[in-house]
């Protein structure tokens, strides 16, 4: 748990970039959001919010006057009622001295209490009411640009959750792998996952990905699709992580439901760890993550066309663009207290800046982090190789790349193989960089994977 006073040293660094400017850091916090009538979603806390308050109650909202070095808190005022239904809720004086605010007012005084400033000197993260239209917004604001910087870069106390979240991942996969064989349904892997989670006290960091087609890169279950069955022969991607005290883990592991890899899924497969063990290695201060995403692409590249699926010199397929239909993403993402840290900027304040701009090219321009590495980022590391209907059968696409794609060879992919995607969590170090987790990795070779697939049950605790 991160205590008060990290949170409250967050707060007096991110003031002290704003001193002498005459500028109001205003925040508001995640509400409560309607799954039905009457009954709400689980509710998980605006992340830029809880990075500088630790506050994990909907319905609050923050403020920052750096030049008076004040901290206010807005709550909302519970009824009866409310009480009735919620239990009781902490009183605004609990709450100022719970999390060390200099002042807390309701929620009702939000625009009074802001009106005493004028509006080209606040600065929002998140859009608010058009009464303050002319506050400074969103990825426009200095704000985010400083909040992000500083997000971005871990303390010992947050990798410490985050680690705590990868024992728990860990843990899950152990069970999910264990439990995977042909004729059992991808929602009962699911559910072992899940279930592991909330056993050991975390939450998912987002809905786990558990699918036989690999190809859809975010395969999120639905009413339409519980009914899925692991085939005989196919591969199983699980994409999925625990969250702890709001900090993520996010892995991805692909695998045979039977337990062994034909020959074409294994050669994807290699392709995919070699990627991933070169990328992981060249992670160290320095260097641009979006070089470390060129690396990987360059050894898929090599690989697919050494396996027959592209032709040609390597370098000519690169700079055809041919490699990116079959490798469409960017080769990961900042992670912390989001699983894509910060990426409600990822595309400006996170990943990218005037001098470092976002590409137009396909497949790199889903590249969501492209800064020089420094000590403390945490970073994943996840290449993947895919064999996508919509791509291989455009007639666009077919015309463009067709000197450099054996198309009807990568056609024959589609359904054995589907989507090989392996990940893992980095953190750079003043030398270098750390895998992060405790204990054994979650297992990745292959041999590892066909020596536990199937093997029975794994305890929950």
């Amino acid at each position: 748990m991160i205590t008060q006073q990290e949170h409250a040293e967050r707060r007096e660094k991110l003031m002290g970039s704003f001193k002498g400017t005459e500028t109001v850091l205003f925040l508001q916090g995640g509400n409560e959001i309607m799954r039905n009538p009457d009954v709400p979603y689980e509710f998980r806390q605006n992340s830029h919010f809880r990075y500088l308050t630790g506050i994990d109650l909907p319905g609050m909202s923050m403020m920052l006057v750096p030049d008076e070095e004040r901290f206010i808190l807005f709550a909302p005022i519970h009824s009866l009622d409310d009480e009735v239904w919620d239990g009781k809720q902490p009183s605004h004086g609990a709450l100022k001295l719970m999390y060390g605010a200099d002042e807390i007012y309701s929620t009702e005084q939000i625009d009074t209490t802001l009106s005493k400033y004028s509006p080209k000197n606040i600065q929002l993260i998140h859009s608010m009411s058009p009464s303050f239209a002319g506050a400074t917004q969103h990825v426009d604001s200095e704000f985010a640009n400083v909040l992000t910087d500083m997000r971005l870069v871990k303390t010992a106390a947050e990798i410490k959750e985050i680690e705590e979240a990868l024992r728990i991942t860990n843990r899950s996969y152990s069970a999910a792998m264990r439990a995977t064989s042909p004729g059992k349904k991808e929602v009962e892997i699911q559910a072992a996952i899940e279930y592991m989670y909330r056993v050991n006290g975390a939450t998912y960091s987002f809905p786990p990905v558990v699918t036989m087609m690999g190809k859809i890169l975010h395969f999120f279950r639905s009413g339409a699709n519980l009914d899925a069955t692991l085939d005989d022969g196919g591969l199983l991607l699980i994409d999925s992580g625990a969250e702890v005290n709001g900090y993520s883990a996010d892995i991805t592991r692909t695998f045979p439901v039977n337990g062994k890899f034909s020959p074409e899924q294994l050669a994807v497969y290699n392709i995919v760890l070699e990627a991933k063990k070169q990328a992981t290695e060249a992670m160290k201060p320095g260097v641009n993550y979006r070089d470390i995403h060129l690396l990987a692409e360059k050894i898929i590249t090599e690989g697919l066309r050494d396996m027959g699926i592209l032709k040609g010199n390597a370098a000519d397929i690169r700079e055809n663009g041919a490699h990116r239909l079959f490798f469409v993403h960017g080769l990961g993402h900042a992670m912390g207290l989001d699983d894509h840290d910060c990426g409600d900027f990822k595309y400006f304040a996170a990943g990218y800046s005037e001098q470092n701009p976002k590409s137009e090219l396909f497949g790199l321009n889903m590249l969501r982090f492209a800064r020089e590495l420094v000590p403390g980022h945490v970073v994943t590391v996840e290449p993947g190789i895919y064999f996508i209907d919509a791509l291989l059968g455009n007639a666009e696409l077919r015309a463009k790349h067709g000197e450099f794609v054996n198309f009807d060879a990568a056609e024959k992919l589609i359904k054995p193989v589907s989507g090989v995607r392996i990940e893992d969590d980095i953190l750079v170090t003043e030398t270098g960089h750390r895998v992060l987790g405790r204990g054994p990795m979650i297992p990745q070779e292959p041999e590892e994977l066909e020596a536990i697939i199937g093997k029975g049950a794994h305890t929950y605790f």
